[in-house]
């Protein structure tokens, strides 16, 4: 892809995954290594038998599909698996953010009944050097440089899995509880109630609601101070070159690697 800020109305090109990982390489900054780009699910299998055999760890992205926003079309799998093989045994492989094993069929047919546009194959980057776990994600909601919020999210795939919002400083900004619907919007439609919401503030107060499937996080650890900085360089840089807001995600490792995953 060839996107920079030279280019007449380009910072949407880098909500496109690839283009987004093209643009911040030429900046040096570090991503998971590409090891598979396909237009068809044929030549994604194929890749993958070919150049990934068993054991080697990666992460599947399914683009431009059904389901390819929330991670729904990303497919983690910190022991591979058969994918393009011409007869997959039944195994169990593990794939870490939905917290369960498939055998490489199921895997293949999640997959296809997503009808990607194309398909990104990345290494998989552990979030601890002593287990296969997630790391931890940090979405930057910036404004040009300025950073607005960071959403956190950390223990994906584990039934210890949180988000949280946070400033800069770290302080919290999701302790003022929830928006309630009230009695008379509850399960209604919007097109049923004109399009007005009636908001009950302190039935709200008393709820934290999921986002996405998380919950809110009760305890959220700061990075150490070489981390945060490091994150919020990153962010920065990338978030004054967009110059328009821009969510940029990225994920640390415990032994504080820093990776950019996307641009939203």
């Amino acid at each position: 892809a060839n996107v920079g800020p030279s280019d007449d109305i380009w910072f949407p090109t880098i909500d496109d995954k690839m283009a987004g990982l093209a643009f911040v390489k030429g900046l040096g900054v570090q991503a998971p290594k590409i090891f598979c780009c396909s237009e068809t699910l044929s030549d994604l299998k194929s890749c993958i038998w070919s150049n990934l055999p068993l054991g080697h760890e990666y992460v599947i992205h399914v683009m431009g599909g059904t389901s390819s926003h929330s991670n729904q079309g990303t497919f983690v799998l910190p022991d591979g698996a058969e994918l393009g093989s011409p007869s997959p045994s039944s195994t169990l492989y593990r794939e870490l953010l939905r917290g369960e094993s498939f055998t490489t069929a199921q895997i293949e047919s999640m997959i296809e009944s997503m009808n990607g546009a194309s398909y990104l194959v990345q290494k998989f980057i552990s979030g601890s050097s002593t287990s296969q776990t997630l790391p931890t994600e940090y979405k930057f909601h910036m404004f040009g440089s300025e950073i607005g919020a960071i959403t956190v999210v950390a223990n994906r795939g584990t039934d210890r899995a949180y988000f949280a919002e946070v400033d800069e400083d770290w302080n919290r900004l999701d302790t003022q509880g929830c928006f309630e619907a009230g009695d008379n919007v509850k399960g209604q439609s919007k097109t049923q109630c004109a399009g007005l919401y009636d908001i009950d503030f302190r039935e709200g107060a008393k709820h934290a609601h999921t986002v996405k499937g998380l919950n809110v996080g009760n305890c959220v650890p700061r990075p150490s101070s070489c981390v945060m900085d490091s994150l919020k360089n990153v962010t920065r840089v990338l978030g004054n070159l967009v110059g328009v807001y821009m969510r940029i995600d990225l994920f640390a490792t415990e032994s504080g690697h820093i990776y950019f995953q996307e641009f939203t």
